[in-house]
């Protein structure tokens, strides 16, 4: 007879035919209810929710429509907060009511208000050049980028930096910040310096190189600091909705009269290969209004140096009138390739994006940082400098110079993706600002679209395969569900 001490014997019980047909239960029952847990089915989930505007309205008279919507459809004890501006609400929905809110309003935008775009930076190096000018600034005054334009000019026209937060700077001592206007999507809180805090440091850093009087290209420009990402440096569906509402209200109040551009130096992640059409859609609605409003908006290409053309990467991927996404060059003017997306389609223009030296959150020391988190507000700066020099030309007529103003076109240059040593062949144009001062190419160009850019249709799948998409919960709910079939499988074998 073999010895077995008590607790081993405990144990071997457990281990018995009978034990583990006890635990596959228990995984059967977890499978279950994790599925129950986690689907849509049986819990509210937070949508974001664009409703179809009506041409012509005023913000208040849309705001007021809104209301009324909300009502007419039993909306009112589902909605947390309503975006008047932006024609849209944040609701708490079960998914049988997010099926007869589609059903019901037709061609009513909805995703889930907890999607995420990440920064578009790499990692940052103490700088070493405080005595030398950096060279993305060099790349602007070497152009004239800002040469001749009035203060008057340069009041029409303003940067929103949609980040993480501006702190104080010594290098923004002339910069004009309108602290007044600030925003913070995640506290709700306005009008303060406190409110936008930057604890992060990217959103900080990205000013630096719009208004740094030693890092930025046009430090004459006005800004408003807008706090729309954690501490993290993620954002959100809902943090963007809540940035985009509030500032077209702007519009309306403030900064009537003004040209906007806003600069969102953030991405989803460059590695799936699946279209994801709720992302699609919010973008493009969220342009539209925008586009509505007369803005502008640029995003970072994103930094896994792939090929968007093949990549699902939001919101590069998304084609609009006064949308650019921006990838990062070298010194060189060529891509910088250790990071960058690029994609003849899909990316728009390419600006300074590598060993950019910028501003610290510290509010005292530079830095040196790679990324098309630093491309993308460079190319805005290039905007706001084009636009308050020609006031007078519309949204997208300034796209349609800034997609002309490269090196070598691509729509000369054909739509090989054959590797090349300009990136104005692989990432749409290397940005060469000295064009933007000429009024003839500015006028013969304001009204020309590059015809090579941004083909990639609502319909197309990419070469690698996909054209589906699975939401952020649907795929953990998917596996749980599949946990009992697989423990009744079990069990049938013990």
């Amino acid at each position: 007879m073999i010895y077995m001490p008590q607790r081993a014997a405990k144990w071997h019980g457990f281990f018995s035919r009978r034990g583990i047909f006890f635990l596959i239960m228990v995984m059967t029952i977890l499978g279950t209810s994790g599925a129950f847990f986690f689907g849509d089915a049986a819990h509210a989930a937070n949508y974001v929710a664009l409703f179809p505007s009506s041409e012509g309205q005023t913000c208040a008279d849309n705001g007021s429509r809104l209301g009324t919507l909300l009502e007419a459809h039993n909306l009112s004890a589902q909605t947390r907060e309503v975006f008047p501006h932006l024609q849209g609400a944040l609701l708490d929905l079960e998914a049988s009511q997010k099926e007869a809110l589609l059903r019901e309003i037709p061609g009513t935008v909805l995703i889930s208000s907890a999607r995420t775009f990440r920064h578009c930076a790499e990692e940052a190096e103490p700088s070493t050049k405080k005595s030398v000018t950096p060279w993305h600034v060099l790349w602007a005054s070497y152009a004239g980028l800002t040469e001749g334009i009035s203060s008057y000019a340069w009041d029409s026209v303003v940067i929103a930096v949609m980040d993480t937060g501006v702190n104080r700077h010594r290098d923004f001592s002339e910069a004009l910040i309108y602290w007044s206007l600030g925003y913070n999507t995640l506290t709700g809180i306005s009008g303060t310096e406190e409110a936008v805090y930057d604890d992060q440091g990217h959103g900080t850093t990205v000013t630096g190189t719009i208004v740094g009087r030693e890092t930025g290209i046009t430090p004459q420009v006005g800004i408003i600091p807008i706090k729309c990402a954690d501490s993290s440096g993620y954002s959100s569906t809902e943090d963007l909705a809540k940035s985009v509402d509030y500032l077209l209200g702007l519009l309306s109040g403030p900064l009537a009269n003004r040209h906007l551009i806003c600069n969102f130096s953030f991405a989803t992640s460059g590695n799936t290969f699946y279209r994801d059409e709720e992302m699609e859609m919010f973008f493009k609605t969220l342009f539209d209004r925008i586009s509505a409003a007369g803005g502008l908006f640029f995003a970072a290409a994103g930094n896994e140096n792939q090929n968007v053309n093949q990549r699902y990467v939001y919101p590069s991927r998304i084609s609009s009138q006064i949308f650019l996404a921006v990838a990062g060059t070298t010194e060189t003017g060529h891509l910088a390739t250790s990071f960058s997306n690029y994609g003849d389609r899909t990316i728009d223009i390419a600006t300074p994006g590598n060993a950019i030296v910028t501003t610290l959150r510290d509010g005292e020391s530079l830095q040196s940082v790679n990324g098309t988190s630093f491309a993308s507000p460079i190319a805005a700066a290039t905007a706001a400098a084009l636009w308050a020099r020609n006031r007078d030309l519309v949204n997208w007529q300034v796209r349609n110079v800034l997609l002309n103003a490269v090196d070598t076109p691509l729509w000369t240059a054909g739509n090989s993706m054959a590797p090349a040593a300009s990136v104005a062949v692989i990432s749409g144009g290397d940005m060469a600002p000295e064009k933007l001062r000429e009024s003839f190419f500015v006028n013969s160009t304001k009204g020309i679209v590059p015809k090579a850019l941004n083909l990639v249709n609502d319909s197309e799948e990419n070469s690698l395969g996909g054209g589906c998409h699975v939401g952020a919960t649907e795929a953990p709910a998917l596996l749980l569900m599949l946990l009992p079939l697989a423990g009744f499988c079990i069990a049938r074998k013990f």
